[in-house]
């Protein structure tokens, strides 16, 4: 329920901003009827794009760059690339009080955003979200919205579409989530293993890559980026380090046999996956026809969480944060949001609308090749549209993979494999080095 009490101060500024401003409310986005106002009347206002993704993904801000700039009457925006070293010089821009007024990446890039969300350098949304008269936090996945926010409770970072990560597997393997802790996991694999199945988790999931996997997508308790700490001198890791001993180091052939018939004859017991759209579901009907979403493993059981897409925040010192939040909101509104490039919806209008073209079969005609077999991608059925929305709602974390983390564990790794450090000891450089990371980060 939309909160009855907002910031006087924001509300006022708001509702100035939308009365002398192109107001993009869902019923006029598309309006072509915009005040002609000449450009060089126009106040400028920056947005910082992080470019180190695929070109796409950079095309799909500059599709609402391109709207805000023809429709709003009093602002444009002017784009700046950061990439490489900019990064640096961004980052170092922003913790001094200066850089662009808009932030945006892609995909959660944590060397930039994170250091400025533990200092609130980036606004809090939340008082223009409850201010604002087209938008409601109702309009969103809640458990989704809230798992982005910080610590203090602050959403200083908003996205509009997500994909899921998780471990799959079939019910005669392991029935549910619930029973899907670290240590079952591991005792499977282990005892895989040791019957002599090669590739447990696929045969595209190299030993030192099911390491970064789970470090990206389990809280192993192992490294805390809010607190600035990490503990790899922990039985956690070390049992990870042994089990990527001893998988695969290389990718296999592609099997002669269908993804059910190795799990049903214990020739793989899992499958990782990123859930991006309901047609990954439907795949996993036509392949396993029952299967099992696991999540990733915990001393709990298994857990979700979401990766997101397409993140924006504004820069808690510039001097036209009103404006930035009339191009923010635009990624909040259903209408401007049709076309999702790589994820779900955050959205639950636009999730149901594209449940609903994956259960009419728009995309039917898909070929899925597995293991020497044609399969003709199926509609989504309605048993698979609730599993998805279950899997959805039961997300409880977002999920946030440190790439400079990842680079320093690949990195070492190669002397425990190549037999040159015991476990403890490349344990205690990794330790080192990311301590060292996590100290100059903050």
């Amino acid at each position: 329920m939309k909160k009855c009490v907002a910031v006087l101060a924001t509300v006022l500024l708001v509702t100035v901003l939308f009365s002398c401003g192109k107001d993009y409310g869902e019923n006029d986005l598309n309006n072509e009827n915009i005040v002609d106002t000449l450009e060089s009347d126009k106040t400028t206002i920056t947005l910082g794009i992080i470019d180190i993704h695929p070109s796409f993904e950079i095309d799909y801000t500059m599709q609402y760059v391109s709207m805000f700039n023809r429709e709003n009457a009093y602002y444009e925006i002017e784009v700046t690339k950061y990439t490489g070293d900019d990064l640096q010089r961004l980052r170092t821009e922003l913790m001094n009080g200066r850089g662009p007024d808009l932030i945006y990446s892609f995909y959660f890039e944590d060397s930039v955003f994170m250091p400025l969300m533990d200092r609130g350098l980036l606004v809090d949304l939340w008082a223009y979200i409850d201010a604002d008269p087209d938008i409601n936090r109702e309009d969103y996945f809640q458990n989704i919205l809230h798992a982005m926010q910080s610590p203090n409770g602050s959403l200083q970072i908003v996205a509009n579409q997500f994909a899921i990560p998780t471990i799959i597997s079939i019910p005669e393997i392991i029935d549910s989530s619930d029973s899907f802790t670290t240590s079952r996991f591991l005792d499977l694999m282990r005892n895989a293993l040791d019957t002599g199945v090669t590739y447990p988790m696929g045969e595209f999931i190299t030993g030192s890559e099911l390491l970064i996997f789970t470090i990206n997508h389990i809280d192993m308790g192992i490294i805390d980026l809010v607190g600035g700490v990490s503990d790899f001198e922990s039985k956690a890791f070390y049992d990870l380090l042994e089990l990527a001993s001893i998988m695969p180091a290389e990718y296999a052939l592609t099997p002669d046999s269908s993804l059910s018939a190795r799990m049903i004859n214990g020739d793989q017991l899992f499958r990782g996956d990123n859930i991006s759209n309901p047609y990954i579901i439907a795949k996993y009907e036509a392949l396993l026809r029952e299967f099992t979403i696991l999540g990733f493993p915990s001393d709990e059981g298994g857990t979700l969480g979401a990766v997101m897409m397409a993140n924006i925040g504004i820069n808690a010192n510039s001097s036209y944060q009103d404006a930035a939040w009339s191009f923010v909101r635009m990624y909040l509104l259903s209408v401007s949001n049709t076309e999702i490039y790589s994820g779900l919806p955050l959205r639950i209008d636009l999730f149901d609308e594209h449940v609903t073209d994956a259960k009419r079969g728009v995309k039917v005609g898909w070929i899925l090749k597995d293991g020497g077999f044609e399969i003709e991608m199926p509609p989504l059925t309605v048993k698979g549209a609730e599993q998805l929305r279950e899997v959805v709602e039961n997300v409880s974390f977002i999920s946030r993979p440190n790439d400079t983390i990842a680079n320093i564990i690949m990195e070492e790794l190669p002397s425990f494999l190549e037999g040159n450090r015991t476990v403890v000891e490349v344990a205690r450089v990794i330790q080192n080095r990311v301590q060292i990371y996590l100290h100059e980060r903050s």
